[in-house]
């Protein structure tokens, strides 16, 4: 002689279906969370090695093929640093727009980590040629700051 109704079964054996089915839901999207997250770390530091392939040896023959690119993006604002590139090695166009995807990069690198920074801002140096090399150095107004 069976006691339990049929159908209180059926609902209790609903209410642990469905109980499964939101955890299952719940871990899927944690996962898709932490994947998101870490998706992009390597991002800049291959960026920063396609910057450095394209300014070469930063060859020069005068200061005025002398430029300086501000690269990444400090926590509080402003760009880590600066670099020296020569315009007879380097494509402008393609530098900037390298320049922009490093920034935009470890712009979202900090926002991930919560990094913070000195919130120091970082003087574009300029850059001279010397030894037939463009080198920081020389902020009399010879460098141009790419963005």
């Amino acid at each position: 002689m069976n006691c339990t109704p049929q159908h209180s079964t059926s609902a209790w054996q609903r209410r642990l279906i469905l109980r499964g089915a939101v955890a299952g839901l719940l871990a899927l999207a944690l996962s898709a969370c932490a994947s998101d997250a870490r998706a992009p770390a390597n991002t800049s530091p291959d960026l920063l090695a396609k910057i450095e392939a394209e300014i070469g040896d930063a060859g020069c023959s005068s200061d005025q093929q002398c430029r300086t690119l501000a690269l990444g993006a400090k926590a509080c604002g402003g760009p880590d640093r600066y670099i020296a590139w020569s315009t007879a090695r380097s494509h402008a166009g393609k530098l900037a727009a390298l320049g922009e995807r490093y920034k935009a990069a470890r712009m979202a690198e900090n926002a991930r980590s919560g990094a913070i920074s000195n919130c120091m801002f970082e003087i574009d140096p300029g850059a001279q040629c010397k030894a037939k090399r463009c080198q920081l150095g020389g902020a009399s107004g010879g460098g141009t700051l790419l963005r």
